[in-house]
Order: C-alpha cells, then sequence, then structure tokens
C-alpha cells in the first residue's frame, strides 16, 4: 500500500506542471469566451451572443420566442447633461433590472449597443415587458460631479413574437421589434406588438445606427 501511494503521488508530481499549463489554458479560453460574449459595460449578453441564442431557439428548435427591443427615453439628455459617468451609472441600472425582470420567466438580457437592450422569453411572456418597463420606471441615484441625482429611467418596447412561422432570421425579427419599437415611442414609456402590415412610421430608418447616433453611449462598450 505504501509503494503504491509513493507511485500515485511520483505520478502526480511529475504530471503537475502539464496539469497546471492546461488548467490555466481552460481558464484563459473561458475568460476570453466570457468577453466575447459579454457586454463589457454592463455584463449582458452582447448582440452576437444574443443572435446566437435566437438562432438556436427560432431557427433549430423552432420554438415560440418572444423578443422585445428597448431603447431608453431622454437617454441623452443624462449624458449630455451629467457626463457619459452618469450615462454609464443608469446603463448598469436598467440591465440588473431588466435582468430582475426577466429571469423569473426563463428568459434573458442583451445589450446590443447604445442605450438599446433585447429581452428574449418564451412567447408566452408578454406580460412580462410591462413588467419590466414598471421596474424600469423606478427613481435611481446617479452620482455625479455635481453630487448625487436622482431620475426617473423610461424606456419604451417594441415587441415580435415568433410562434412557428414567418420571419425567422435574427435580424428580420430584430426589424419587426424595431418597427413596433417605432411606434410605441408616439407614447413614451409604452410597448407596441408587431402586426402583418405594420411599417416604419414617418421617414424613421432602419434598426441601427440613427438611435445609436442620437443616443451617444458612455466611454464603454
Amino acid at each position: 500500500m505504501t509503494a503504491l501511494l509513493a507511485g500515485i503521488l511520483l505520478g502526480y508530481l511529475i504530471a503537475w506542471p502539464r496539469l497546471r499549463t492546461l488548467t490555466g489554458l481552460r481558464t484563459a479560453l473561458a475568460e476570453a469566451r466570457q468577453l466575447a460574449d459579454h457586454d463589457r459595460l454592463t455584463g449582458l449578453l452582447n448582440r452576437w451572443a444574443a443572435a446566437r441564442l435566437v438562432f438556436a431557439s427560432v431557427e433549430v428548435g423552432r420554438r415560440p420566442t418572444l423578443l422585445a427591443l428597448i431603447d431608453l427615453d431622454n437617454f441623452k439628455t443624462i449624458n449630455d447633461g451629467y457626463g457619459y459617468q452618469a450615462g454609464d451609472q443608469l446603463l448598469r441600472i436598467v440591465a440588473a433590472r431588466l435582468t430582475q425582470a426577466v429571469l423569473p420567466h426563463r428568459g434573458f438580457t442583451a445589450r446590443l449597443g447604445g442605450d438599446e437592450f433585447l429581452i428574449v422569453l418564451p412567447h408566452t411572456s408578454t406580460g412580462a415587458i410591462g413588467d419590466a418597463l414598471a421596474r424600469l420606471a423606478a427613481p435611481a441615484v446617479l452620482h455625479t460631479d455635481d453630487g448625487p441625482i436622482s431620475v426617473i429611467p423610461a424606456g419604451s418596447a417594441g415587441i415580435t413574437v415568433y410562434a412557428g412561422a414567418g420571419p425567422t432570421t435574427f435580424v428580420d425579427l430584430l426589424h419587426e421589434a424595431d418597427v413596433a419599437l417605432h411606434h410605441a415611442k408616439h407614447q413614451r414609456g409604452s410597448h407596441r406588438t408587431f402586426q402583418t402590415g405594420m411599417s416604419m412610421p414617418g421617414n424613421a430608418g432602419r434598426h441601427g445606427p440613427r438611435r445609436r447616433d442620437q443616443h451617444p453611449t458612455g466611454g464603454q462598450q
């Protein structure tokens, strides 16, 4: 028995440098994957990670899925009036509140960029979007160079539901949610669901650069 234990110990000592290297590689790979899939500022999934999960749910799994695109109202006012640090604080608060709202419904939240967030849920959880916007509108305290200030965040949401037919790509579903969002923003703080035949109101552009340019984010992406 003593000889057996000695042999095991010797083998472990010989293999230790290699095991330590493999462990380090695995740790580095896990950290790289975390950075690649998550937004650095809020810790939420980023656009690319969200796209993969929606692809797995809709195009592969053919599971009914709800997407809600949320855009903060008057975020530019915070950034311009109190600086990017205050804007970054608000984005972190929003991320935490949206996450708390969707977790009970087995959904997830992503930050697409700027002040745009995406909620993905099983399609039966439509009521969760109203709850998320209500949570969002609670007062929040931001710390600025001039001292703490109290703000009331607000957001509008555009919803689209994949029910087993119709557009199945992430880009197409996101566009439908974007069209609904532009309608919702006519009454800020509300949400609208995309309906067949609904089009972008007025001269509003497609989802993407227009709103991100209009509502600059803080220093980190």
